[in-house]
């Protein structure tokens, strides 16, 4: 079996662990160097680091948040709990992410962030975005979870709003099997998510040498990775560059391979955006043959999978009254979208048995 995804792990980056270091200000110091980062925090997923942005923010019930309905559960998760109500956007189908018109149409007085979602790697035009979002005094946290080491014009993809978040999930790009990070972009928050980051007290006052004591002055929650997996992801930042260049190989590869007959609809890469090559999705015709090719290409000993079920269909999603949300590009590409094994350690003539199998069997249905 061609399982759908490898981590590029080996006995290299466990040296780290034994190695008398300081992981932490090392890891830092790497990812604000080569990212262009101004302040982060690493916490135990991305789904803390969302958590943590909502705190900071002061989400309260009432408040409208804006993002995509095709995501991930905890894109919402962090506001939800907090009583934003959710304001899902259509996507482009183009590539897959919010579709900046749209938002435009659903921002009220009651906005208090939008959330974009860089899927795949790619971003949404982001100038315009925050350009609204500042006029309107709306705060933009980025999901970047799929965006490490991918750009919108010169800027890495999480430095553009007012915080942005990462995932190292064992599917991602740089993994230390789960961890996270929140970027902070806008300076005027960092108070607030140093209290926030710091269980709720000022800590990081007392640890700056500015009180003589630390105690409890807020709300916060215990959101830190472990030394452990930052020793990890410390090794994992050494190969990034290797890393990039082999899922770009898988990436170009597909493209050479998969028949021009068929016309598969993948996501466009705009000129303002570098990908990391996260994903490759393609569109096929309806829900019934992409299952079916799921099906039969998982008897030839290939994974592949679908994705998203959109959160506005989801069964929370539905008793929360989601559903009367119109986003009809969301639910085509949800239910045609079918995604190929793409990791470095993928041979090239296992991306020629894929290629060629996948080929066969929509070719073979025709």
């Amino acid at each position: 079996m061609i399982p759908f995804n490898l981590t590029t792990v080996n006995e290299f980056d466990f040296e780290y662990l034994y190695k008398n270091i300081e992981f932490k200000e090392k890891l830092k110091e790497k990812f604000h160097r080569e990212f262009n980062i101004k302040n982060s925090y690493f916490t135990t997923s991305c789904s803390s680091a969302l958590d943590m942005a909502a705190e900071i923010i002061e989400i309260n019930p009432g408040d409208e948040v804006i993002l995509p309905s095709y995501t991930y559960v905890t894109t919402a998760m962090g506001f939800v709990k907090r009583g934003a109500k959710l304001i899902f956007a259509d996507i482009s189908e183009d590539n897959f992410v919010m579709d900046f018109e749209d938002v435009k149409r659903k921002i009220t007085s009651k906005t208090k962030a939008i959330v974009p979602v860089h899927y795949a790697g790619i971003s949404m035009d982001m100038d315009p975005l925050v350009e609204l979002a500042n006029s309107e005094k709306i705060y933009v946290i980025e999901d970047a979870a799929q965006g490490v080491d991918a750009q919108y014009k010169d800027s890495y993809l999480g430095t553009i709003g007012d915080m942005g978040t990462y995932s190292f999930h064992y599917t991602k790009n740089i993994s230390c099997g789960e961890g996270g990070a929140l970027l902070l972009n806008n300076s005027k928050l960092e108070d607030k998510a140093n209290v926030v980051f710091e269980k709720g007290t000022d800590r990081h006052s007392f640890i700056k040498g500015i009180t003589d004591k630390y105690s409890w002055v807020g709300l916060g929650g215990s959101y830190e990775m472990s030394e452990y997996l930052m020793a990890i992801l410390l090794g994992q930042m050494d190969k990034k560059e290797m890393i990039m260049k082999e899922r770009k190989r898988v990436y170009d590869y597909y493209q050479v391979l998969l028949d021009k007959e068929i016309q598969y609809k993948k996501p466009v890469i705009p000129e303002y955006s570098k990908s990391n090559y996260h994903i490759f999705p393609i569109l096929l015709k309806s829900e019934e043959i992409r299952n079916e090719i799921i099906f039969k290409m998982k008897e030839e000993g290939i994974h592949t999978t679908f994705h998203y079920q959109p959160l506005h269909l989801s069964q929370f999603g539905k008793r929360k009254g989601y559903q009367q949300f119109e986003l009809p590009m969301t639910e085509k590409i949800s239910k045609q979208i079918i995604r190929l094994p793409i990791y470095p350690d993928l041979k090239d003539e296992q991306i020629e048995f894929i290629s060629e199998t996948l080929n066969k069997i929509i070719l073979g249905g025709k």
